[in-house]
């Protein structure tokens, strides 16, 4: 009974000790750009929705699920683009909630290659579910939970804090690469409010880059067939990760697949893509399948996407969207 107790108590201590580190990740993140790079708000020119779902480790007790949603598009007024988040993160009993606005100003270096730089400010609340709290006050002799807990107070459980990020990208119509930092000034996230290196939300770096390259062939028409190779790195705390892979379109289908690593290297997954698109929507499915030491115990991860891309706005000024792969 004890060693239950003491279980029971630590567990969801221990859990939230592990899943603080890092953030939430998306496998198909260039449909979620807002979520990867503040710079990316309006630059597709015209007004875009995008939604996403991802539901991590199904086949362990408690999987994760994650939720997003976003609205951007470019204002001539503004000479950028406006953008929002939203992002609900559900991991067991812990629960993160973000809430984002971002602006991304935008410039033509020269008539083939542009610049845009982003700023982000976010409001985060992290809960801890009290229901599912099991403490030794809560326990009588007999085993059974029928006891109120006096161990803390649920508005414990609770935490709300301002965070910032920024980044910029650098486009022509092929190519692209971009650079994010994410917490910028590192909030402390702890319960207890006690501040130390632990309990603050560690700064993330993030590297990306993308091009398409056309598969010119007198059987395919202009624009029928391109690949586009893709790399991204993520650094946050002693955590590294390294995303890399590629798409390969055909009119309006494409598949890809992409391998995630740490720079040891250890391989953690193999994702693999299918999707389709029109001129105003987008939807693609991707699978993560484990390759670590985990594939034996737990399933992988789904994640849905889902883009609709409205009529494209005429602005005063010409300017040029960067073209990034589709999915």
């Amino acid at each position: 009974m004890n060693k239950k107790i003491i279980i029971l108590l630590y567990l969801p201590f221990c859990i939230i000790s592990q899943i603080k580190a890092q953030d939430a990740q998306f496998s198909q993140f260039y449909t979620n750009s807002l979520y990867l790079n503040p710079a990316f708000a309006g630059s597709e020119m015209n007004a875009r929705v995008a939604v996403n779902y991802r539901n991590q480790w199904t086949g362990a007790q408690s999987s994760f699920a994650t939720y997003s949603a976003s609205y951007d598009q470019y204002v001539d007024a503004v000479q950028g683009g406006v953008g929002f988040h939203i992002m609900d993160d559900v991991r067991g009993d812990f629960n993160t909630f973000n809430i984002s606005g971002m602006y991304s100003y935008k410039m033509n270096l020269s008539k083939k290659f542009s610049f845009s730089a982003g700023f982000q400010t976010t409001y985060s609340q992290k809960k801890l579910n009290w229901d599912n709290l099991v403490f030794p006050d809560m326990i009588d002799p007999s085993g059974r939970n029928v006891n109120t807990t006096r161990e803390l107070s649920p508005n414990k459980l609770k935490k709300g804090f301002i965070d910032f990020s920024a980044g910029f990208i650098g486009y022509n119509k092929d190519s692209y690469f971009g650079f994010a930092v994410h917490h910028l000034t590192q909030p402390l996230e702890s319960f207890s409010g006690i501040e130390n290196y632990s309990n603050v939300l560690s700064t993330k770096f993030s590297l990306q880059f993308g091009t398409n390259i056309e598969i010119k062939n007198f059987r395919f028409r202009k624009g029928d067939l391109y690949f586009s190779p893709n790399i991204l790195f993520q650094q946050q705390r002693n955590f590294q990760q390294i995303n890399y892979g590629i798409y390969l379109h055909r009119r309006q289908f494409e598949a890809g697949f992409w391998l995630r690593q740490n720079l040891k290297p250890h391989f953690s997954s193999l994702v693999f893509l299918f999707g389709y698109k029109s001129d105003y929507y987008k939807f693609a499915y991707s699978y993560d399948f484990n390759i670590s030491y985990l594939s034996t115990r737990i399933i992988g991860a789904h994640e849905l996407s889902f883009v609709i891309e409205f009529e494209r706005l005429k602005p005063k000024k010409k300017f040029r969207a960067i073209k990034c792969p589709s999915f």
